[in-house]
């Protein structure tokens, strides 16, 4: 991972802030976990609405990506027994 990093570090635009590092870095520990339809749906979803509620006062726009993700999934998933 960390080798990726470097690497990839010349190659990103000067222009992304720092504030990018954090949500980049929960974003490739996530990715080995999708391995269903459900996971992606839920990963999918949260993070457009997380982005599109961004705006949001208090830091809201996290908190709704991560229940719309959840209920997306959940859906996804079906109920079982």
């Amino acid at each position: 991972m960390t080798g990726a990093g470097v690497l990839l570090a010349g190659v990103l635009p000067t222009s992304l802030h720092l504030e990018l590092a954090a949500p980049l870095t929960f974003l490739l520990l996530l990715l080995p976990t999708l391995t269903h339809r459900a996971s992606y749906g839920a990963a999918v979803t949260g993070g457009i609405v997380a982005v599109a509620a961004s705006g949001l006062p208090l830091g809201l726009g996290l908190l709704v990506g991560a229940g719309a993700g959840i209920a997306v999934g959940t859906s996804l998933t079906g109920r079982h027994g």
